[in-house]
């Protein structure tokens, strides 16, 4: 289990590979992440790996660099990947309390 994700979120993680077969992003719905990035189907956007470029991206908020829509722009990957509105007053969505998160 890596340190950024949560023990009750162990088979809650998805790859998806772009139609390109040129992005590899993983998802998950229990992940420590950085504010901004949890997806409308409540999962997060967590790792993302350019196969052409070996590039890494990452939202822990310990590691990086984060990612976002610019780095997901004009790659399909056969699913929405839309952004949730963040909560007033850039709050950390209730399902991820910064005190359950291990150090």
């Amino acid at each position: 289990m890596s340190p950024d994700e949560s023990p009750t979120g162990i088979g809650s993680e998805r790859f998806l590979w772009s139609k390109d077969s040129k992005r590899l992003l993983l998802v998950g719905k229990c992940f420590w992440v950085r504010e901004g990035v949890q997806l409308e189907s409540g999962e997060f956007l967590y790792f993302l790996y350019d196969v052409p470029s070996g590039q890494v991206w990452c939202n822990s908020d310990h590691r990086g660099p984060p990612f976002g829509p610019n780095e997901l722009a004009g790659y399909d990957f056969g699913e929405s990947l839309t952004l949730k509105p963040m909560a007033k007053g850039n709050e950390q969505p209730q399902n991820r309390p910064s005190a359950d998160r291990p150090r």
